[in-house]
């Protein structure tokens, strides 16, 4: 019985590390969403000026292999 309860958590730990790097960029990419929405939700004139490059950066992304 203590075998298998080892193993099993052997098992479990393994998955936990090989699965931390991927729920770490989870989280930070949500952060940094929710950070950037933020300063735009506060700074109006970042909305405008995000928009502007958006608009001058989609032609150069549409011609990009």
């Amino acid at each position: 019985m203590e075998a298998v309860l080892t193993v099993t958590l052997l098992v479990l730990l393994i998955a936990v590390v090989l699965g931390l790097p991927v729920g770490i960029v989870y989280i930070s990419s949500k952060g940094l969403i929710f950070l950037v929405e933020a300063l735009l939700h506060s700074f109006p004139q970042l909305r405008l000026a995000a928009s502007r490059l958006h608009s001058l950066a989609t032609p150069w992304l549409a011609s990009s292999p």
